[in-house]
């Protein structure tokens, strides 16, 4: 619970920081009203910017391998073999099952998500803001919707361990009243 926090915490903080970084850079919302004033900023901070983007992109890929092994081992170790258990003894597990069906897509999504926005945020990376400030900032705009996505995602997961704990907590109160 305390590394969901964690994450989910470093996430907001990330995007935080990023919107305040780049609308210091940038107040326009697309290249088409970028004045020559803010092309001149970006071409003037474009070492700065790319350097932070490279420790948000590392530390993001850090995250990614991490919490997708909790999530992974979530279903595989805890929801899966639970399920299969349930099933062998021919109880009624269909509301854990039907979680854990939205929550193995919910998985694949996040894998998806976070696949679309690693890409989007590399490619950004490689061009040059000095000689193209125009095109690295949609390009970076692109990113960080990108990466709401992936939050979002990430809070689909959450909200699905919680309708797990929820099922599990209601089979276990009807399973025990059954043995009385």
């Amino acid at each position: 619970m305390v590394n969901k926090k964690r994450f989910s915490i470093f996430l907001t903080t990330t995007l935080l920081i990023g919107a305040v970084f780049i609308s210091s850079t940038v107040l326009a919302e697309d290249s088409s009203t970028i004045t020559d004033l803010q092309l001149v900023q970006i071409r003037a901070r474009c070492s700065e910017v790319k350097s932070t983007l490279g420790r948000v992109h590392a530390n993001d890929a850090l995250l990614r391998v991490n919490r997708g092994q909790l999530y992974e081992r979530l279903s595989t170790k805890l929801a899966v073999p639970l399920n299969s258990r349930i099933a062998v003894n021919r109880l009624d597990g269909n509301s854990l099952l039907t979680v854990t069906s939205k929550y193995d897509q919910d998985l694949n999504d996040f894998r998806t998500h976070y696949q679309a926005y690693e890409e989007q945020l590399s490619s950004t990376m490689k061009i040059d803001c000095v000689n193209q400030p125009a095109k690295f900032y949609d390009n970076l705009q692109i990113a960080r919707e990108k990466r709401q996505v992936v939050y979002e995602s990430t809070q689909k997961l959450a909200a699905d361990i919680g309708e797990y704990k929820q099922a599990f907590t209601e089979f276990a109160r009807s399973y025990r009243e059954k043995k009385s």
